[in-house]
């Protein structure tokens, strides 16, 4: 049986919807725009144009403006009519509520369920069993970020977790904040800096990624890393384990002559201080 032929109000809706999909597109440049925009037309029309990405990319470009309440109701409308959402859009999601509004709680959730996603996709890829601990490039990308991997390190060493077994996969052209300190912490980890030394395909990295603010642990659950991190150096303390790097004795001897020339005595106490 032939479908009736749409009569030409039937048809008017549709027509009307594909050029105002075009022009969000290219009104893409003012996203807060394009958000109220998105927030008017009810989300059965976009998802009948196939413009479920337009929310991504506006909460994208509304979070590198600062502007995450708009970004937010971008990407919430996003993962939810998004039957499969990918891990980088799952971590894009929950950076913004944590980041962006603070609120923790709701992030981690996102970050579970990316942490879920992962494991279910490392099984997928046979690499379930896989012993090693995986952090990616976004670990050396600033030198707060390379600070923190202390604190996995020292997980690593009360949890018995072989050297090798940490891996830090530096991507080739991947920014490095601070060569000296990557140096220091290779001593006490397998960095690999060429797709071909890892033991699994390259591509599968992000599928195994350690997270930087909320990482899957041995058991599945998703921590954050500050209460990961507390728990882990109070462990380190009350067992009496003492610092996991030392500097190399030239440079402390070109340290301190350079403390020197500022009136600081050798062997003096002093603070560093790390503001962003």
């Amino acid at each position: 049986m032939n479908r009736p032929q749409e009569n030409s109000l039937q048809r008017l809706p549709r027509l009307l919807l594909r050029p105002i999909a075009h022009f969000i597109y290219v009104l893409l440049r003012y996203p807060s725009l394009v958000s109220a925009v998105l927030r008017l037309l009810p989300e059965r029309a976009i998802i009948r144009l196939g413009g479920q990405p337009l929310y991504l990319s506006a909460g994208f470009e509304l979070l590198q403006r600062d502007r995450p309440e708009e970004a937010w109701l971008c990407l919430q409308r996003y993962l939810r009519i998004v039957r499969r959402p990918s891990i980088d859009e799952y971590l894009l999601g929950a950076n913004c509520l944590y980041q962006g509004l603070g609120r923790l709680q709701e992030a981690l959730a996102l970050f579970e369920q990316a942490n879920q996603h992962c494991l279910q996709e490392a099984a997928n890829l046979g690499l379930g069993d896989v012993p090693c601990r995986i952090l990616d490039s976004v670990w050396t990308s600033h030198i707060g970020h390379l600070g923190i991997i202390d604190y996995v390190l020292k997980l690593g060493i009360m949890e018995n977790r072989r050297r090798e077994d940490t891996i830090l996969y530096v991507q080739p052209g991947s920014p490095v904040a601070n060569r000296f300190l990557l140096d220091q912490l290779a001593a006490h980890l397998r960095l690999v800096e060429h797709a071909a030394d890892l033991p699994f395909p390259a591509s599968a990295v992000q599928t195994l990624h350690y997270d930087l603010f909320a990482p899957r642990l041995s058991d599945h659950s998703t921590a954050f890393y500050w209460e990961l991190a507390g728990r882990t150096y109070l462990r380190w303390a009350l067992e009496g384990r003492g610092p996991l790097l030392k500097l190399p004795p030239d440079i402390e001897a070109r340290g301190w002559q350079a403390l020197e020339k500022l009136g600081l005595p050798q062997g003096a106490w002093f603070v560093a201080l790390h503001v962003r």
